[in-house]
């Protein structure tokens, strides 16, 4: 299974709410960088209303596993479960959700990841800490779709390979190790970027506010895991 760049993979949320605008930093489909944050590319035309319209049905809440052909080894949920919490107890704001499905032929899976992350119900202010990864068997991709707020601290490479493990594990049909995996080293990847934002960000020091109305996110503040 192939990894789509993250570079590519931009949430598109301005703020809190979905809307069917981009993000400012690139479009999902040809990743073409845009200065502001269009209702749709200039390039090509990619927005969320036409991604809608290749999925006739209501989006489902995004659960931490969506598993819909039983690609999980049985009583995998557990363990997975303790891994996401250990990496909330970094940094409690973010939090993953991941999809493995067999889209039409046809569909791409970045614009269902889009669509899915943007269109989701019962989000509402987190759904700017979300990741959704997604992983559809009928292309053989796996993409990542980040919310705006935490987007930034993202740096492509090293997500990129962890992705990269997800999919090398998930081709070997061990799904349920490759999102452990994928989750360790997110953990490691979030607590280095809390400690940078901490660093650049000192006790004392104007802090944005978690308004996800302000004019920028609010840094994610790390916390000492459970002894």
């Amino acid at each position: 299974m192939s990894v789509s760049p993250l570079a590519s993979q931009r949430s598109g949320l301005p703020g809190a709410e979905a809307r069917p605008g981009l993000s400012a930093a690139g479009c999902p489909r040809c990743a073409t960088t845009l200065e502001e944050a269009p209702e749709a590319c200039p390039h090509c035309g990619f927005s969320l209303p036409s991604c809608a319209r290749n999925f006739a049905f209501d989006p489902p809440p995004l659960e931490f596993l969506m598993d819909p052909e039983g690609r999980l080894a049985a009583g995998s949920g557990p363990v997975l479960t303790a891994r996401r919490n250990a990496l909330r107890t970094i940094v409690p704001q973010v939090d993953f959700s991941f999809c493995l499905v067999s889209l039409a032929a046809g569909h791409d899976v970045r614009d269902f990841s889009f669509w899915l992350f943007n269109s989701a119900p019962d989000l509402d202010a987190s759904r700017a800490w979300q990741i959704l990864v997604t992983a559809d068997f009928t292309a053989g991709r796996i993409v990542l779709t980040p919310g705006y707020a935490v987007e930034p601290f993202l740096q492509h490479d090293p997500w990129n390979h962890a992705l990269a493990l997800l999919a090398e594990r998930g081709g070997n049909d061990d799904w349920a190790g490759g999102i452990a995996a994928f989750l360790d080293r997110a953990r490691g990847l979030l607590s280095i970027a809390a400690a940078r934002a901490a660093a650049a960000d000192p006790p004392g020091s104007p802090r944005p506010g978690p308004d996800p109305e302000s004019s920028g996110p609010a840094a994610p503040e790390p916390k000492p895991a459970a002894s």
